[in-house]
This record gives structure tokens, C-alpha cells and sequence, in this order.
């Protein structure tokens, strides 16, 4: 797995986001046809909102199985602090210097960076 494969979690998770927004939106415009009796537009309106909620659960799917990918590479680390940074990164979306606030010692942003680099630059 690359680096590149672990922050699109986060950005799927945006997506996610921006589609349940869209659906919030589409649900208030039917509500409000609803409430001024516009039948055909309304139905118009529902088949969207069912698309989007499609869309969703399309995204979520993929969502959930990019996550156990990644939960199951990060597992799969063996040295127990370069475990614990790629969950704070890629999993809690944390800065670096969150992270090296987290992990403790005397690791600043750039150490706990320059150490995640390393170690894909080794797999």
C-alpha cells in the first residue's frame, strides 16, 4: 500500500460529505413542493433524492472497504510506533505535529514525518 492509497480515505470521506449535503438540500426543495402541491414536479424531485441516496450508499460501500484495506495494512506494521503515527495520520487525519504530540518522547512533526516516509520508501 502507498501513501497515495491511505489519504484517499479522507478525501472519499469529503465526498460523503458533499453528497449527504446534496441530499439535505434536494430533501428541503421537496418539502417545500410538497407544501405547494407541485405533484409533478414533486415526483421529479423524489427519483433525484432517490438517486442520491444511491450514490451514497455506492460511496460508502467503497468507503468501508478502502478503510479495511488500510486497517488491515496497518495491522500488519510491526514496529509499534510507526503503527501508532499511521493511524494518527491516516485514520484520525491528525497534523504531524499532532501526531508527535500523541506518540510522545521527544518526536517533533518533522521526526514523526520524516520517520512515515522512510518506512514507505522501504516497503
Amino acid at each position: 500500500m502507498t501513501r497515495e492509497e491511505l489519504r484517499q480515505i479522507y478525501y472519499l470521506n469529503k465526498e460523503i460529505m458533499m453528497w449527504e449535503k446534496e441530499l439535505i438540500h434536494e430533501s428541503k426543495i421537496a418539502k417545500l413542493a410538497t407544501a405547494h402541491k407541485l405533484n409533478d414536479k414533486n415526483n421529479s424531485l423524489s427519483t433525484e433524492k432517490e438517486e442520491i441516496e444511491k450514490i451514497i450508499k455506492r460511496q460508502l460501500i467503497k468507503t468501508q472497504t478502502r478503510c479495511e484495506k488500510i486497517v488491515r495494512f496497518i495491522d500488519d506494521i510491526e514496529d509499534n510506533i510507526m503503527h501508532q503515527i499511521t493511524i494518527l495520520r491516516n485514520i484520525h487525519h491528525m497534523t504531524w505535529e499532532e501526531v508527535a504530540s500523541k506518540v510522545g518522547g521527544e518526536n517533533t512533526g518533522d521526526s514523526v514525518k520524516k520517520a512515515y516516509y522512510r518506512f514507505f520508501i522501504k516497503k
